[in-house]
């Protein structure tokens, strides 16, 4: 039962009974795909969804009795409390709701189960309320820069409003403080996200690096709060395991969506270490924070479910809701289901429930009472408050389901019983079950030992180490080392964990008699409850070279530690290892301390330092690496390794770029001499380019270098190399050098023009790209001859690009006189030329005329646009319209956020409709961390674009430009509906070079 009152709220769902027993296909799926304005009912949506064999979904709530839901709680009656969103994303003029209060209600079951009666609990929030607790007669929730703690009187109103939390810089939009959580400690756990955090509770401070996002735990009373890990930009789910894991996601906007099993203590380096970029930060540097990446869109709410309702093999797995990407029907509405092993490692992954409907949004997941798992559904085209929303019930109805406990909500009568229900399956009767144990205290503390000792259940150990741990006496810690004698590793490793934090008398010595423990991952956490430096640091090391080393997430976690009490002689063992993955362990030791600026930071930069000028086995390239993101002043070591005849040029060029970003002038001096040197190698022929990084690194030196003969004829080369990092260097490094490279102008007329097998389309494009950027006069005669024979798809580029010639009336006529030839050859470029010809003022007389792209209306546009076979477009050609018109200097289709979005990945799942959108209405939907403000100076000025919060100042990206304000300085601020992408980019292009750049944005997965 959800609700007690006259079995209300089951009443109401049999009544209302919108179930669909999911068999893992859409073969009932029959209905037409809902567009964007067009909601659908409760009834039909319940049909849209999709899960495995067994499960059944129901509706318990929709509007108009909730709209918009955020958050939800349950009260020890299994009433439900939701908070509303009424003005997020844009303010109170928006709002669909007048006036707009941002309310939490009570949803109560009417008693003749045909509806709810909306109890209100608190309203007046200028933000929404983002999360919510009821516990013991209060309400806990975040709104935005505070965390508030209300009283619930007997008519369920919300009095005596407190502030547990306050943060003196407000987040840059409603979401400041995320989501609150109770923990296994009893403790309360909090998300912060990324803005310039300063936060004051009743007894202290709470800060981040930079302006990254966190999580905290403190009292209930917000009072000893304690940052957990920082480093993330928008950690709003994260989820507590009863073995003492913590797992966090990151939300990504110009960066990663990261999955991480958090280390305490560590940075993740989002928004607090700009040295380093998105592939580090996405964990796949060697020497990177370890997480992976997760999917596009919003991660809302993570969950491990350990309950009674779904099957046996559920117990334990996270379950992940993504409330999609930005934009109608675009990725991901979805819950993921993550399958762990003891370890922590996930080993399989699976949509675990999807819908057909495109509005669904899933913001939030509660397990009911009876363990069935309710999901709030914001319901709607994108993340704008409307007036729909609805609340889902999933449960499980096959023959494997789990035997509930009779004393789900009685609480056990005996102590016997309590001891059993720890391992319950049940989550509210191990609720219950440890509420009754706490409150006996002292009494059973050795009964609680010895539970925690026993082989069988371990979820029953951990439970009982909870408990004693939550109990809190002396000798309830003592009882906590009964635990190291369990047969299970993740039982072990928790209860040296809460030694370690209980700091008791028996902590030191039972973490020295587990040092030789047969799992690495409870030595090391042994090695942290030690109270010696020297013994930590002896400990550590053992660990790492027993096995911990080989595993990324206990390599990372014990080189972290380790980096706060190793001395010299440590860290040169680990880096002289014999094992790679140890010596790997020793690079992020000597990072963390620098860039931690632990004491041991001066040891550190000193090894470092000496490693690069004798690296030995070392991976020179990772040194480099670290030099530079830790901005090491390691002038000697640089110069010993550029004297040396076996550097690469790879690796050289690295130096160089690292003594050039140096403020010291002899640094300067040795990085031009170097250069000078390593150029005048290879010119001679006495340094060989032998890999493709060497090819690179030199091209990255020439940049600022005259060309002499040797760089034109290897560029010759180079412009149509078989490596495409090669080239693509190649054509940037030649466009740059623009008036130097007219001697390669007469080589890529070779190319063009001979026979050459290997000059496929790609190579050619780029070569008449190129060539239309550095060639001074364009040599026409030479045009005309490849308009005359090149290929198709190089002759529409070459049309396309025509739009250069805009001030060249010759140029214009040519390609007007050359129309038959063209569309002899390629009839698809009739579009192009009406297009291209109408831009130069050159279409009086058009060969095959097209309609003017000026003159096609929106709707017909979206039309032909949405209905295009893009298996008959080209990515190539695409690729290059993305080029011309500009969007690379917004937009890269790496993790790297410019001006925009990150395209990287950008078209998983996406329908050709979002995109269509995206470019014919650029400010329908603008992502999260990309809308416009306007901002106003106290002196008057006035600037518009995409604010970045930098704790002082405020940085203003415009389309052209970027500005730094003080925040001191700014009179007013408003968000815009207004998105930075320019508007009508569309009218001077072909609809074949919209369809191209369609193809080429699909290609993103």
């Amino acid at each position: 039962m959800l609700c007690t009152p006259a079995g209300g709220i089951m009443n109401r769902l049999r009544f209302l009974l919108l179930t669909l027993l999911c068999c893992g296909s859409q073969a009932l799926l029959g209905q037409d795909a809902p567009t964007a304005d067009s909601y659908e009912s409760a009834a039909k949506q319940a049909r849209s969804f999709v899960l495995p064999e067994g499960f059944q979904i129901e509706l318990v709530a929709s509007e108009p009795d909730l709209i918009n839901p955020l958050g939800m709680a349950l009260d020890e009656r299994g009433r439900i409390y939701v908070s509303e969103s009424h003005t997020y994303r844009y303010d109170k003029k928006e709002s669909p709701v007048s006036p707009p209060s941002n309310p939490i209600v009570r949803l109560d079951p009417l008693p003749d189960g045909t509806g709810f009666r909306r109890t209100p609990v608190a309203n007046g929030f200028e933000d929404p309320v983002m999360s919510l607790l009821v516990r013991d007669g209060k309400l806990w929730c975040t709104n935005n820069d505070r965390l508030l703690r209300f009283d619930l009187d007997q008519n369920g109103a919300a009095t005596n409003r407190q502030e547990l939390l306050v943060d003196r810089n407000k987040a840059w939009n409603p979401f400041g403080m995320y989501t609150i959580e109770w923990g296994h400690d009893g403790l309360l756990y909090l998300s912060v996200s990324n803005h310039d955090i300063d936060i004051a509770g009743p007894t202290n401070k709470l800060t981040s690096r930079g302006s990254s996002g966190l999580v905290a735990r403190m009292q209930p009373d917000g009072s000893r709060i304690e940052r957990l890990v920082h480093g993330l930009r928008a950690p709003y789910p994260y989820e507590l395991d009863p073995f003492g894991r913590l797992w966090v996601i990151s939300n990504g906007e110009g960066n990663p969506n990261r999955f991480l099993q958090a280390i305490e203590g560590v940075d993740y380096h989002c928004y607090s270490r700009p040295a380093v970029d998105n592939e580090w930060l996405a964990g796949r540097h060697p020497l990177a924070p370890p997480c992976f990446e997760l999917p596009r869109g919003a991660c809302t709410q993570l969950l491990r479910y350990d309950a009674a309702d779904f099957p046996a093999s559920y117990r334990g797995n996270l379950l992940l809701a993504n409330w999609g990407a930005h934009g109608f029907s675009s990725p991901n509405h979805t819950i993921y289901r993550y399958v762990l092993d003891q370890q922590g490692q996930v080993v399989s992954k699976e949509q675990w429930l999807t819908c057909t409907d495109p509005h669904f949004r899933p913001s939030h997941m509660l397990l009911a009472h009876d363990g069935s798992l309710l999901v709030a559904d914001w319901y709607g085209r994108d993340d704008e408050s409307d007036l729909t929303g609805r609340i889902w019930r999933i449960h499980y109805t096959g023959d494997d389901k789990p035997t509930a406990s009779p004393n789900r909500e009685t609480g056990p009568r005996t102590d016997e019983d309590a001891i059993a229900a720890l391992a319950s399956a049940d989550h509210r009767a191990r609720f219950h079950a440890i509420n009754t144990l706490i409150e006996r205290g002292n009494r059973l503390a050795a009964s609680l030992g010895q539970r925690a000792a026993r082989k069988t259940e371990p979820l029953g150990a951990a439970n009982a180490l909870w408990t004693l741990f939550r109990i809190g006496t002396p000798q309830a810690y003592k009882q906590i080392t009964e635990g190291l004698r369990n047969d299970d590793a993740r039982v072990r490793h928790l209860a040296i964990t809460l030694l370690r934090r209980s700091r008791s008398a028996e902590t030191a010595a039972s973490a020295a008699r587990i040092q030789n423990d047969p799992d690495v991952r409870v030595r090391v956490a042994a090695a942290l409850a030690l109270q010696e430096p020297a013994s930590i640091r002896t400990s550590l090391l053992a660990a790492l070279n027993a096995g911990a080393a080989h595993d990324p997430h206990l390599r990372y976690e014990a080189a972290w530690h380790l980096a706060r009490y190793a001395d010299e002689n440590t860290f040169n063992e680990l880096l002289h290892s014999t094992q790679s993955d140890v010596r790997l362990a020793g690079l992020i030791a000597v990072d963390a301390a620098c860039y931690e600026e632990f004491d041991t930071s001066p040891t550190a930069r000193s090894v470092l330092a000496n490693a690069i000028a004798d690296p030995g086995p070392l991976d020179l390239s990772l040194l480099l690496t670290l030099a530079r993101i830790n901005k090491l002043d390691a002038l000697p070591a640089l110069e010993a390794l550029l004297g040396s005849p076996r550097t690469a040029p790879a690796v050289a060029g690295q130096a160089i770029q690292l003594l050039l970003a140096s403020p010291n002038k002899r640094a300067h001096r040795l990085a031009t001499e170097s250069k000078d040197r390593l150029l005048q190698a290879v010119r001679k022929g006495t340094q060989p380019l032998a890999t493709s990084a060497d090819v690179i690194a030199y091209l990255s030196l020439l940049e600022s270098d005259r060309l002499t003969p040797f760089d034109s004829t290897q560029l010759d080369t180079w412009l149509v190399h078989d490596d495409r990092a090669v080239r693509t260097s190649a054509h940037a490094y030649t466009r740059k050098f623009g008036a130097q490279s007219q001697t390669t102008v007469a080589a890529i007329w070779r190319h063009l023009s001979a026979a050459n097998p290997r000059l496929d389309a790609e190579r050619s494009i780029a070569l008449c790209a190129t060539l239309m950027a550095i060639e001074q006069t364009p040599d026409l005669a030479k045009w005309r001859r490849l308009l005359e024979t090149a290929d198709a798809l190089v002759l529409r580029d070459v049309v396309r690009s025509w739009r250069k010639h805009s001030d060249d009336p010759v140029a214009a006529k040519l390609l007007a006189d050359q129309q038959g030839s063209i569309l002899s050859r390629a009839p698809e470029c009739g579009q192009d030329l009406t297009a291209v010809l109408t831009h130069l003022g050159a279409n009086e007389g058009l060969t095959s005329p097209q309609p003017n792209p000026a003159q096609r209306t929106y709707q017909r546009l979206a039309d032909t646009l949405n209905n295009a076979d893009l298996r008959e477009a080209s990515t190539l050609l695409g690729r290059r319209v993305f080029e011309r018109t500009g969007c690379i200097k917004c937009h890269a289709d790496t993790d790297d956020a410019l001006r925009g979005p990150s395209l990287r990945g950008l078209a998983k799942g996406q329908p050709q409709a979002y995109f269509v959108e995206s470019l014919l209405d650029p400010s329908k939907v603008i992502k999260t961390g990309f809308e416009t403000e306007l901002i106003e100076t106290a002196q008057g000025r006035v600037l518009t674009g995409v604010v970045r919060d930098q704790g002082a100042t405020l940085q203003i990206v415009m389309a052209d430009d970027t500005i730094v304000v003080a925040k001191k300085d700014v009179a007013e601020r408003q968000t815009q509906k207004v998105s930075l992408m320019p508007e009508d980019q569309e009218k001077g292009l072909s609809t074949h070079e919209l369809t191209d750049l369609l193809a080429y944005l699909m290609s993103l997965k």
